[in-house]
């Protein structure tokens, strides 16, 4: 199945109130339709908030520590080198790959026990399962998606940027009512914000380097505006 993955409607969002009291001092949030980015660190953001005031989770973290050091990030933004600049190929030797190209990437699912039924559960917190992609195609546990388009990293050079097709789908699914609030607690680029504002969804982000909120104050509106189609 393929279809078009514009914005979707869903009804009246809720308030995101009950969420945002607490913020670091001295930080303003930056809001965008649906969504609001905050510049903090998310371990003291998330010890701060209420319990079961958060219905889904959609981060991609760094799996790798030293990429993120201070001294990593200024290499990457100076342009010269470090971990992130390990060549897919040389120009002497333009037949060989340095490593193989990955070609698919793992994701997990984590979820909280529910409270009795699935249906109980459903009723009570609106989540315990997915939202169906449709009434003949439910969500899989295998996503397909092309690497993120150029297009979308000139409107946010994050090096780990996904793509908005694959976000969209992730982000949509986690609500299995399409009620309640998505927060990602690495933001970077803000492009699971994006994603959810794009799909009507109340969404917070948390990023603690300044460099990246700044990027996301940018990225989010222009990838939310974006066009994409899924694949089946």
């Amino acid at each position: 199945m393929s279809e078009q993955a514009g914005r979707y409607a869903i009804g009246p969002v809720r308030s995101l109130e009950p969420l945002l009291p607490g913020l670091l001092k001295g930080e303003q949030p930056f809001h965008f339709g649906t969504a609001t980015l905050v510049h903090g660190d998310c371990f003291d953001w998330l010890a701060a908030r209420a319990d079961r005031s958060i219905h889904a989770v959609v981060t991609d973290p760094p799996y790798g520590l030293q990429e993120y050091t201070p001294k990593e990030q200024q290499k990457l933004r100076n342009g010269r080198g470090g971990v992130w600049r390990l060549p897919p190929s040389f120009e002497e030797f333009s037949d060989v790959s340095v490593l193989p190209r990955s070609m698919w990437e793992p994701w997990v699912l984590f979820r909280k026990p529910i409270e009795g039924r699935v249906q109980d559960n459903l009723r009570k917190w609106s989540t315990g399962g997915f939202r169906r992609r449709s009434d003949q195609s439910p969500f899989g546990d295998v996503i397909r998606s092309a690497p993120t388009r150029r297009a979308e990293r000139e409107l946010a050079p994050h090096p780990n940027l996904k793509p908005q097709a694959l976000l969209r789908q992730l982000v949509r699914s986690a609500l299995p009512l399409g009620e309640g609030v998505v927060v990602d607690p690495f933001a970077g680029s803000g492009a699971t914000l994006a994603a959810a504002d794009a799909v009507g969804y109340a969404a917070i982000g948390i990023e603690k380097d300044l460099h990246y909120f700044e990027m996301a104050t940018d990225a989010i509106p222009a990838l939310a505006r974006i066009t994409v189609k899924e694949t089946a």
